[in-house]
């Protein structure tokens, strides 16, 4: 038996479909929506979002640039705009969007429209741009429809034992295709996970031997561990230092550890979506 999803959002039928237009005519002040809005300047991307409505063009109440739907928080007003929280995203991920964006270009994919992450993935109804745009959860999606050239809907899997419906204007043209490259981006990508898992050995019992023996494992005085993100960072930064010192040798450049990082700095912007 499937385990029945609850979500923090109202039940009502009034409640169930939303789309820009509406959102701005309740949000945030009709009486029985206030126990389930929350306004947080602070709010992050995390598997919980459903759905995120960019009104950074026309704020809400003239500063609200994003209205998100959360499994847990309910409904979100916050004052960043989507290409904030999303490079926000991007930035704290071991597989940010410079390996994604590697990834995209061997499978023949040329549209940018994912922030996929395996089990979880969000989709960019515009595309990654110097817009702003909504973006939706797929991994809290059952059905997603497009309407016309620029019009589509998306249908929430059973959340409160009900569908969520959520409609936009203005998506990217061939909405229905970029979705479908967007999943298989990120089925490809889950794949590259579970073998680089795979090659580690997580996926088998380990049989009791040395490896198991906590009373073996060395106490180390760190006030917080590495990180697979962290590794991949340092290895980077440090290729990086040896290249430049490099070519320091081969052209007598004078090249300064300021010059360095700013070169680093600058590379690092590939790891942003816009």
């Amino acid at each position: 038996m499937a385990t029945k999803r609850q979500a923090n959002l109202p039940t009502a039928t009034e409640f169930q479909v939303w789309d820009k237009e509406k959102i701005r005519k309740y949000i945030p002040n009709h009486q029985a929506l206030k126990e389930y809005i929350t306004i947080d300047s602070t709010y992050k991307i995390k598997p919980s979002m459903i759905v995120l409505f960019d009104f950074s063009s026309e704020p809400i109440i003239g500063k609200y640039k994003s209205v998100i739907f959360d499994t847990e928080a309910g409904i979100i007003l916050t004052t960043k705009n989507s290409r904030q929280l999303f490079n926000s995203l991007s930035q704290s991920s071991t597989l940010g969007l410079k390996y994604q964006n590697k990834l995209r270009q061997q499978l023949g994919l040329k549209r940018k429209h994912v922030f996929a992450l395996g089990n979880y993935a969000y989709f960019s109804l515009n595309g990654f741009s110097q817009l702003n745009t909504s973006w939706l959860a797929l991994h809290q999606l059952s059905d997603f429809i497009q309407l016309a050239e620029t019009e589509a809907q998306a249908s929430t899997i059973k959340l409160n034992s009900t569908q969520y419906l959520f409609k936009f204007t203005s998506c990217a043209p061939h909405i229905q295709k970029r979705l479908h490259e967007s999943i298989t981006l990120n089925q490809e990508l889950k794949e590259t996970a579970i073998n680089f898992q795979n090659e580690l050995g997580l996926n088998q019992t380990l049989n009791d031997s040395l490896l198991t023996e906590e009373e073996r494992l060395f106490k180390l005085q760190l006030a917080t561990k590495p990180t697979l993100a962290s590794l991949i960072k340092q290895v980077h930064n440090d290729d990086f230092e040896q290249y430049s010192f490099f070519m320091k040798s081969q052209t007598g450049t004078i090249w300064t550890k300021n010059d360095h990082q700013t070169c680093l700095s600058f590379t690092r912007r590939n790891n942003l979506m816009f």
